[in-house]
């Protein structure tokens, strides 16, 4: 999940942390947040997780459970 201690992250940590450039970082950002995985708060100035988002990661990561249990 991408959030901080204050409930979300910022664009810089976020850059920093997913090792992303800039650019891309707006065009993947950009498509989460169409998909409604992510949400902005220009109140804050932070990304959250969205409940739909929050729940792919969980999807995702028991798919990966069951792929490595294949090998």
């Amino acid at each position: 999940m991408l959030e901080s201690s204050m409930g979300g992250i910022s664009k810089t940590k976020l850059m920093y942390n997913t090792y992303v450039s800039y650019s891309k970082l707006k065009q993947h950002v950009n498509l989460l947040i169409l998909s409604g995985l992510l949400e902005y708060d220009s109140i804050d100035h932070v990304y959250r997780t969205t409940e739909k988002g929050i729940n792919f990661l969980n999807t995702y990561k028991q798919i990966r459970r069951l792929h490595i249990h294949d090998f």
